[in-house]
């Protein structure tokens, strides 16, 4: 009876640790699925193709810092579009003459930057600048929006 015991005791330890190598390899696989993907869309094509899915289901691709970088002059204080709490907005030029709105988070507004991702990327509202794209670079978070093409919302209320 005992050495039935230890081989019972064997057999659940084994599978248990077969388990768990399985779990681990399933997961690992999903999660390097899903940065690969997220990988996959970055640049300016993507872009070009939001307009057409903006009547669907929300979409906020994953930009490339050189492009949003170049987009904005290098972040030069001319195409400054305005200043707040958590950043610079920078007027951008993307190919094909698109010009986005391009938020420069300061260091201290990660917390920010996850929370705007998140709400803006399901919110879509014809009064409501649309997230276009985000961007991670080192210690620098980017967010990319429509360009209200007559001046931000505070401008249109109280004026320059």
């Amino acid at each position: 009876m005992d050495q039935n015991r230890r081989l019972l005791i064997a057999l659940i330890v084994a599978s248990t640790a077969l388990g768990l190598i399985i779990f681990f390899i399933l997961f690992w696989i999903y999660h390097t699925k899903r940065l690969h993907t997220s990988d996959a869309v970055k640049g300016i094509s993507v872009m070009r193709k939001f307009n057409s899915l903006k009547s669907r289901k929300p979409f906020v691709s994953l930009m490339d810092y050189n492009t949003l970088e170049s987009a904005t002059n290098k972040f030069q204080q001319t195409e400054i579009l305005g200043e707040g709490f958590f950043g610079c907005v920078y007027k951008a030029k993307l190919e094909d003459n698109l010009y986005v709105a391009v938020k420069k988070l300061t260091q201290d507004s990660i917390k920010e930057f996850e929370t705007e991702v998140e709400l803006l990327s399901q919110m879509q509202h014809p009064n409501i600048i649309s997230l276009l794209g985000y961007c991670i670079h080192s210690e620098t978070r980017l967010l990319v929006y429509e360009l209200m093409h007559n001046g931000s919302l505070e401008t249109q209320l109280h004026g320059n």
